[in-house]
């Protein structure tokens, strides 16, 4: 190969992976997160927990939102989670101000002498973030839910946060992190 040929094509290689490489990192990013007061679902208070996975932290532009676990119970006995035979049952999008949609969550409710699936339209609610926009420090949202055999529409009022132990343990690593002194580099 000619040198120029050459020069040209390694510098066309070396021009492509520093624009691959200045792309912006994307990362899921996982929460476990434990319902607090004062959720409740037709006045029962809720108790349980939320398994959240966000396409990309800190939020710069608009990413995908995805409900991965729900586990909750009712104080009447019914227990929510979602809809095991519905792929990506709590798929939705998170946008750049916190807010987020999720266009149709699929749920199941077990009252202990029934199982019914429910698809509740245009869930809505709020993300805030802290440690610059990298830890899901709460999840609020209120939406109705129309079951057959209700009377009327139940409105839903969830407001979740992490486990105490996630804390723990975040609050750990930044602390042995701050503790631990700076590495010297030894001359030669």
């Amino acid at each position: 190969m000619p040198r120029i040929a050459r020069w040209l094509f390694g510098g066309g290689l070396l021009a492509l992976g520093s624009l691959v490489g200045a792309r912006p990192a994307a990362a899921l990013s996982v929460f476990q997160l434990e319902l607090v007061p004062p959720s409740a679902a037709g006045g029962q208070p809720l108790g349980g927990s939320l398994g959240v996975a966000i396409g990309s932290l800190p939020l710069v532009s608009n990413t995908t939102l995805e409900l991965t676990g729900v586990s909750v119970d009712a104080a009447g006995g019914a227990h929510f989670s979602l809809d095991p035979d519905v792929a990506s049952a709590g798929l939705g999008v998170l946008f750049a101000n916190g807010s987020f949609l999720i266009p149709t969550l699929f749920l199941r409710i077990d009252d202990g002498a029934a199982a019914q699936d429910l698809a509740v339209p245009n869930v809505t609610g709020m993300l805030a973030f802290s440690d610059g926009g990298l830890v899901l420090a709460q999840l609020e949202s209120a939406f109705d839910v129309d079951a057959g055999g209700m009377a009327g529409p139940v409105e839903v009022h969830v407001v979740a946060t992490p486990e105490p132990a996630a804390v723990w343990l975040v609050a750990a690593g930044l602390a042995a992190l701050a503790a631990r002194p700076a590495r010297r580099e030894i001359a030669r």
